[in-house]
């Protein structure tokens, strides 16, 4: 993983980039000519993202936990995940994306600004991502960096 010096300016925002320790499925999010068995509901978005159970199991701790729930009781929802956490805020719905993207294997890209640092951290410990620990330190070395030279972030 980059570390917080790999740092760069995209439009003059700071951000930081970490890489996704997984592996690289894009073309297969949210795209159902790629057969998904999973539909991701998030309160505020307009329709419900198509995921594939084995990589958010393989991704997410809690996803995990919540796909075998759903099929130890033989739920007649399986194939469908409400989000149960607040999404009221644009900001909080597009760092969801924005983490459900890492979990397919899409670079992180954060700013410190507009409160989506936050967002991010909040979307990665919701979701139990299997890499949380070492992507914390990575976020959290950025926020302290960029704290340092502008407290109000």
């Amino acid at each position: 993983m980059p570390n917080s010096s790999d740092q760069v300016t995209h439009s003059e925002r700071p951000h930081v980039e970490v890489s996704s320790p997984f592996g690289n499925n894009m073309e297969m999010f949210n795209d159902d000519g790629m057969f998904p068995d999973l539909e991701f509901v998030i309160p505020g978005l307009a329709s419900p993202l198509l995921l594939h159970r084995g990589i958010m199991a393989r991704s997410s701790r809690l996803m995990q936990g919540l796909l075998k729930a759903k099929r130890s009781a033989q739920s007649a929802d399986a194939s469908q995940i409400q989000w149960m956490f607040d999404t009221s805020k644009d900001v909080d719905r597009a760092a969801l994306v924005k983490v459900l993207r890492f979990c397919y294997g899409e670079t992180l890209n954060v700013s410190a600004e507009g409160g989506e640092l936050c967002a991010v951290v909040a979307a990665l410990c919701r979701l139990q991502v299997i890499c949380l620990e070492e992507t914390l330190k990575r976020l959290t070395a950025f926020a302290v960096e960029q704290a340092e030279k502008d407290l109000t972030v």
